[in-house]
Formats: structure tokens, C-alpha cells, sequence
């Protein structure tokens, strides 16, 4: 997993953003947070979606139960890559391109039209979860009629950070729905290896917070909430 500024990070973060699909937007939030309990907070997924695994992050997400979904285990099997760069209308060589950049593609695949689709990402950033100004960069160049950033839950009981906007696309002037999540999945130590220290070893670097980006698009701005809903509570 790369450990890189917060900036940089979200730029990497948007690049497949920017181009798997040509309509997205989502608002006003409904809080999913169930009411306090005595007992630890577990992760729900609902009927009519399925848990499924994002190979090497160590978490598990729920999506559509109907959807197609590739993740960087997939790459080699040339039919699905085919059958979800044609739902998000890209070359298949385009999308093999941009395998560095994502971990999960879930796409409605058989939909007429614009295909709804879920994109998940990990990077290494200091000084935990993103503000409101920088998961807003993703819209930046589009024209946004709304838009709305609160802090959430997941079903586990991990911090995230939600924005959502509707409005219309620069480039092709369509309308767009997302739901853009950024979701505390653990704190890493990592270290570097430093030619001043002894012999060579490895010292200790400044610890930094694993943080998983959730990108979806959407239909109209009720079902991008409600996918990022059923998300946040499967986590």
C-alpha cells in the first residue's frame, strides 16, 4: 500500500474516479447509526446485496448482490475485464492501465445505459481522515448544485467521512450522483531504513493511518445514498 501526502494520495484516488463512468451525484445524508447498545457494533449487510472481500486490504464490503466485480485477482481473466470495461464504457487495455490505482471495481453491468458502479482504493496518509475541502476536489471543474460532507460510523465502529454532491458533469454537461467515502481502517507504523542509523538498520517513521476510499456513482441522489448507507454499515 503506498504511504504518500494527503494530496497526492487523493489525486491517485481520483484518477479512475474521473474516468470509469460519464453520469454520477448524491446529497442530503440519512444517519444510519443505530441506537446505543450495550454490545459491540457489527457489521450488517442487507438482503439483496452480497460481503465481498477486497483482496489484500483486509476488509470486506457490501455491493449489489447482481453487480460484476473485479479486483486486482481478476485482471487476468479477459472476459470480465471485458464485460466491466464495456459497462463502464473503457478500452479493456484503458482499465488493465489503471489496475494501480483501485483494489475493487463493482459495476451494474447489465444495466441500459449508465451503469452504477463502486470504486475502492487504499492509501497511507498522515493526519487521519480528509476534510470536507479535499474529498470536494473531486468535483472540482463540474458544476455542483449540492452538496453535503458529515462524519459517520461504519457497522464496525470505524471513523469515516462522507461527501456526496449532485449537479453536472464539465466535460459533457450530464448529471451526476456520488457518494465519496473516506473510511479509518487502521493505524500503521511503518519504517525506513536510514544509511545514518546503526549498521544500516531501520528506524521508526512518524505512524501513519491507513485510509480506504470508497467512490460511488450513482442513478439519482437517493440511491447513491442509499449504496453508500449499506456500505458503511457492511464495514
Amino acid at each position: 500500500m503506498p504511504r504518500t501526502s494527503r494530496r497526492s494520495a487523493l489525486t491517485s484516488a481520483l484518477v479512475l474516479a474521473a474516468s470509469v463512468s460519464a453520469t454520477v451525484s448524491a446529497s442530503a445524508l440519512l444517519t444510519a447509526c443505530s441506537p446505543g447498545t450495550e454490545s459491540s457494533p457489527q457489521p450488517v449487510t442487507p438482503e439483496g446485496y452480497t460481503l465481498t472481500e477486497v483482496p489484500t486490504l483486509g476488509l470486506s464490503l457490501a455491493v449489489p448482490a447482481d453487480w460484476t466485480t473485479l479486483t486486482s485477482d481478476g485482471l487476468d481473466d479477459d472476459d470480465l475485464v471485458r464485460t466491466v470495461a464495456e459497462a463502464l464504457k473503457q478500452d479493456v487495455d484503458s482499465l488493465r492501465e489503471q489496475a494501480a490505482t483501485f483494489h475493487l471495481i463493482s459495476v451494474d453491468a447489465d444495466a441500459v445505459g449508465f451503469a452504477e458502479n463502486l470504486v475502492v482504493s487504499q492509501y497511507e496518509l498522515e493526519g487521519g481522515l480528509p476534510p470536507e475541502e479535499e474529498l470536494a476536489e473531486i468535483t472540482e471543474g463540474d458544476q455542483v448544485n449540492s452538496s453535503d460532507y458529515v462524519r459517520r460510523t461504519t457497522g464496525s465502529g470505524a471513523d469515516a467521512a462522507l461527501y456526496t454532491a449532485s449537479g453536472v458533469l464539465g466535460g459533457s454537461r450530464q448529471d451526476f450522483h456520488i457518494a465519496f467515502m473516506a473510511i479509518m481502517t487502521g493505524a500503521i507504523a511503518s519504517a525506513t531504513t536510514s544509511a545514518a542509523s546503526p549498521a544500516g538498520g531501520a528506524t521508526a517513521s512518524s505512524p501513519a493511518d491507513s485510509v480506504t476510499f470508497v467512490l460511488i456513482k450513482a442513478t439519482s441522489t437517493d440511491r447513491a445514498q442509499e449504496l453508500a448507507d449499506v456500505v458503511l454499515e457492511s464495514i
